[in-house]
C-alpha cells in the first residue's frame, strides 16, 4: 500500500507556517509545538511516546531518549543537536519544574493529545498543504525519507520499534517503488525514442 508522508518541500512549508506565526500570540505555544514537531519528524516517535518523555529521560551526551512504545516495547529515540536545541529553547521559556517535557500552557499538567491535534490542524491549514495528513504522518515521513535515502529496512525497523520487519517493509515499500518508478522515467532509458534526447 502507498504510505502517506510529507515531501521535503511540504516539511519546509509546515515549519515555515509555524515560524511565520511565531510573532503572534503566546511564544510558549509556538516553541512547544516546534519542539514537538522536531522530535516527531526527526525520531519517528509516536505522539503518545513523545508526550510521556520526562526531562530526566534525555541522555544529553549520547543524544538518546528511552521510550516505551506500542505493546510496551522499549526502544530508544536517537536525537540530534537541532532537536535538543529546540527542546531546550522551549524548556527555557515554559517556566515550570514539571518532570515532563511537554506541558499544557498552565504548566501544571501534561500536554494532551487532543490539544496537540488542535495545534497541528491549525498549522496544517496555515501551511497551505492541501493533502490530508495527521500528526502520525510525521512518523511515516521520518521512515519514508530514511528509506528513500537508502537506510536499510532493519535499521528503520529498529528506529520505529516494529517487532516484525514485515510491518516496516510492507508499509514503506510503496513509497520506494513509486520513487523508483519516477526516477526510471526521468532516466535516459528512453533516449532511443526520437525527440527524447
Amino acid at each position: 500500500r502507498e504510505v502517506d508522508y510529507l515531501s521535503e518541500e511540504e516539511v519546509r512549508r509546515f515549519y515555515q507556517a509555524i515560524d511565520t506565526d511565531r510573532s503572534k500570540g503566546s511564544p510558549i505555544r509556538k516553541e512547544r509545538f516546534l519542539a514537538l514537531l522536531s522530535l516527531l519528524i526527526q525520531t519517528g516517535a509516536r505522539i503518545g511516546e513523545a508526550l510521556s518523555i520526562k526531562t530526566t529521560d534525555i541522555d544529553r551526551e549520547m543524544l538518546r531518549i528511552p521510550v516505551i512504545g506500542k505493546g510496551d516495547v522499549k526502544r530508544t529515540l536517537i536525537i540530534n543537536d537541532q532537536v535538543l536545541k529546540q527542546i531546550d529553547k522551549y524548556l527555557a521559556i515554559r517556566g515550570s519544574s514539571s518532570e515532563y517535557i511537554f506541558l499544557a500552557l498552565s504548566g501544571k499538567s501534561r500536554w494532551q493529545q487532543t490539544d496537540v491535534n488542535r495545534s497541528f490542524n491549525r498549522y496544517r491549514k496555515l501551511s497551505g498543504i492541501t493533502k490530508k495528513f495527521t500528526n502520525h504522518t510525521l512518523r511515516h515521513t521520518f521512515a519514508t525519507h530514511l528509506i528513500l535515502k537508502n537506510v536499510s529496512v532493519p535499521v528503520v525497523q529498529k528506529l520505529l520499534g516494529h517487532k516484525n520487519p514485515k510491518t516496516t517493509f510492507y508499509y514503506y515499500v510503496g513509497a520506494v517503488e513509486l520513487n523508483g518508478a519516477q526516477e526510471a522515467i526521468k532516466d535516459k532509458f528512453f533516449d532511443f525514442i526520437p525527440g527524447n534526447k
